[in-house]
């Protein structure tokens, strides 16, 4: 869901989650705190969400972030977040970052209905659990492109020895500015979903011919008239 911005000096449209969370930030007091609950994907998407991102992590105002499976919430069953902003955190530029699956409960048997346990969790953020709490400081979260997406930051370190230096992509590959048609005349297009690329680091050469041309209405149409990289974050 999008929404015209009224309430920031831009005209840009700002989706539901920037918005509520622009909106936390300009209420809290000096010594203010705020509990927001939001979708995974508010974590690592680009456009409003990451200049949303950018402003709380230049401002230094993340406390913790607790990522929780699907199953807990009874509307939806996707996986969401706890984000705690806090202008007087003890833990200066750094973000805690806790994951809580292992102190979930997946019951097959009642329809995918998950239970957490909030007490293994509040322990495991005051004993500093390094298997499920970490954190990071504000320069890496920086130096990631202000990506928060917890696979990011939750993984074991390797020997230095065996570290392999990675490379961005945006230091090999320049950026395609894709056409966009914004007339709301019906159109005949090939339209690519997340579910036709591949996950293959051998075959990943995506077949238009067997994608079928799809008659739909919309205002905003990304056409891509060229050979390129398309990527998609998925989250687990």
């Amino acid at each position: 869901m999008v929404y015209r911005n009224k309430f920031l000096n831009n005209n840009r449209n700002i989706n539901i989650e920037s918005f509520i969370i622009n909106k936390s930030i300009d209420s809290l007091s000096k010594k203010g705190k705020a509990i927001l609950i939001l979708p995974l994907n508010t974590l690592y998407k680009g456009g409003e969400n990451q200049r949303v991102r950018q402003r709380l992590v230049n401002e230094d105002l993340i406390d913790t972030i607790i990522h929780f499976p699907s199953g807990i919430l009874h509307y939806t069953n996707i996986p969401f977040i706890v984000l705690k902003l806090n202008k007087l955190k003890k833990e200066r530029n750094n973000v805690i970052f806790v994951d809580s699956e292992p102190y979930c409960t997946n019951h097959q048997i009642k329809k995918g209905i998950t239970t957490f346990y909030p007490e293994e969790i509040l322990h495991a953020i005051n004993v500093r659990d390094h298997k499920t709490v970490r954190k990071i400081s504000n320069k890496e979260i920086i130096k990631n492109n202000y990506n928060l997406n917890f696979d990011r930051y939750f993984y074991d370190e390797v020997d230095e020895k065996i570290k392999l230096e990675g490379i961005k992509l945006k230091e090999i590959i320049t950026l395609y500015r894709e056409n966009v048609v914004s007339e709301k005349d019906k159109i005949v297009e090939k339209q690519i979903r997340q579910k036709n690329l591949k996950n293959d680091f051998l075959d990943f050469r995506l077949n238009t011919d067997k994608i079928e041309a799809e008659f739909f209405k919309t205002s905003s149409v990304k056409i891509i008239n060229t050979s390129c990289l398309l990527l998609s974050l998925k989250s687990t």
